[in-house]
């Protein structure tokens, strides 16, 4: 009888301590999975200013942790224009910090080339953070490359105003493009016409 006790005990602390950290570890692999659909949706968005000749503008909203997309469908759900929260489809602690040269609003032209305000983008980051953990997607000026990097070093908070810190460097790279991000077919789709392969 002791020891079953025992078991029941041992058993009940091992469930206490692991519980936490495997909360946690899903909790970051959701942040990451996060990160890497909004490079491809970004990636996506691109291509279609390509495609089809025309300016497509991703916006993001700080205060709600949402990106949208109102003149591009999902590929997989044509229709249904790109519109994702990510409190609401993956975790409250979810927060999303846009920060193109200053605004939360970019736009790709028809050549793919990202822009502010019609400006040439000088710095573009979406950082993804839960707590001490942060994942940033950055957009190259200039190509509109989008890449993932984790940054969980402790590095001052990103900034709004274009100052914030750069990515070069400051957190381990998941070695992720935007020629690997996964956007589904190698034809890629936007308002119900296939428009090519994405660049």
């Amino acid at each position: 009888m002791i020891e079953l006790v025992l078991v029941v005990m041992l058993v009940g602390l091992l469930a206490a301590v692991a519980t936490p950290k495997f909360a946690e570890s899903l909790r970051v692999t959701q942040l990451e999975t996060a990160a890497h659909r909004l490079a491809a949706h970004i990636t996506y968005i691109r291509s279609v200013a390509i495609n089809q000749g025309r300016s497509v503008t991703l916006s993001c909203d700080n205060e709600a942790a949402t990106y949208q997309c109102e003149s591009v469908d999902f590929a997989e759900r044509i229709g249904d224009p790109i519109f994702v929260s990510l409190p609401d489809e993956y975790d409250d602690s979810f927060e999303l910090i846009a920060n193109f040269d200053s605004q939360t609003t970019l736009a790709f032209d028809f050549e793919g080339v990202p822009q502010v305000d019609s400006v040439p983008l000088n710095e573009g980051r979406v950082t993804l953070r839960s707590g001490e953990h942060r994942f940033d997607v950055t957009i190259a000026n200039g190509t509109g490359i989008t890449t993932v990097t984790r940054n969980d070093n402790g590095l001052p908070e990103p900034s709004t105003s274009g100052s914030g810190p750069s990515t070069s460097g400051s957190g381990p790279s998941t070695g992720v493009s935007s020629s690997d991000v996964g956007v589904g077919d190698p034809t890629i789709r936007a308002g119900g016409m296939k428009t090519g392969v994405a660049p």
